[in-house]
C-alpha cells in the first residue's frame, strides 16, 4: 500500500468512526493512569492494545479524551479528513 492510499484510508476511518461525543478526539492507550500512547483512531489504539497488553500485565486500555484546545491536533486531524 502506498502513503496516498494509507492516508486515504486512515481519512476515511476519522471521518466515519465512532468519536464517543468528544471533540478531536485523541485515543489513549493508558497503563494504569499514565498515558502509553496517542492514536488518531480507536481502531489503531484497539490493535496496539492487542499487540502489546502482554508487556503490561494485561492491563492497557483505550481512553478517549479531547483535543479540541491543541491546535496542532486539531489541525492534523482536519487537515487529513479535508485533503485526502
Amino acid at each position: 500500500m502506498t502513503d496516498i492510499e494509507r492516508m486515504v484510508e486512515l481519512a476515511k476511518e476519522l471521518r466515519t468512526q465512532d468519536v464517543r461525543a468528544t471533540s478531536e478526539p485523541q485515543y489513549q492507550v493508558k497503563f494504569e493512569d499514565a498515558v502509553v500512547d496517542v492514536f488518531l483512531t480507536q481502531k489503531a489504539a484497539a490493535a496496539y492494545v492487542e499487540n502489546r497488553n502482554h508487556d503490561y500485565q494485561d492491563k492497557l486500555y483505550v481512553y478517549v479524551a479531547s483535543g479540541w484546545r491543541n491546535e496542532e491536533w486539531i489541525f492534523l486531524r482536519k487537515f487529513i479528513i479535508h485533503n485526502y
